[in-house]
Formats: structure tokens, C-alpha cells, sequence
């Protein structure tokens, strides 16, 4: 086997964790956590979960809030890239247009 085939039988394989909905379900839960433990902060804590979202949704500043709770998406999305794990960074990115849809609603 020559040096080519050898590098490509590498790019071949397939990296642990590179799978779309390892990159999407993470992606989608960590900023609501995130946006309800900032929310904590201004004495929500007697609201259920619900009713949580619903009020920093409401809230004049959801956006500043959802900004700041996608940091760690772009994070692991520099990680993903780095690593070369395509699958999970595209499942990454679809929920990050899917928060950008919620912002851009929003205002």
C-alpha cells in the first residue's frame, strides 16, 4: 500500500463523537441552562422552569441573555472544527441558526 492510500484510508475512518446529533442535542440544551441559571440572578428562583424561559423571553433583554448563553456554542464549535468532527459541528451550527431565528423573532 502506498502513502495515498494510506492517507486516505485515514481520512476514511470515522472520528469518535462525530455525529450530527452529538453536535445538535447539546447545542439546543446547553444555552436554555444557561440562559436560566443567568436568569437566577433576578430572583426567579420560586418560577418553575417554564415559567422561567418564558419571563427572560419576555424580558427586554433576551437577546443580551442569548448571546451570552451561545458563547459555549462557539466554543465547541472552534474545538469541532479543529478536530476535523464535520457531522457534530453541522448539528452545532443548525442549532445555533436556530437560535439566531428566536433572536431575530424576538426583536
Amino acid at each position: 500500500m502506498n502513502i495515498l492510500e494510506e492517507q486516505y484510508l485515514q481520512q476514511k475512518e470515522k472520528k469518535r463523537y462525530d455525529n450530527f446529533f452529538i453536535g445538535l442535542i447539546p447545542s439546543i440544551v446547553l444555552p436554555v441552562i444557561l440562559i436560566v441559571l443567568i436568569s437566577a440572578g433576578q430572583n426567579l428562583g420560586n418560577l418553575s422552569f417554564e415559567e422561567q424561559l418564558m419571563r427572560v423571553y419576555n424580558n427586554h433583554q433576551f437577546v443580551n441573555f442569548a448571546i451570552l448563553s451561545l458563547i459555549p456554542n462557539m466554543i465547541a464549535f472552534f474545538f469541532l472544527y479543529k478536530t476535523e468532527r464535520w457531522k457534530s459541528a453541522s448539528g452545532l451550527i443548525v442549532a445555533t441558526i436556530c437560535y439566531i431565528i428566536l433572536m431575530v423573532l424576538r426583536v
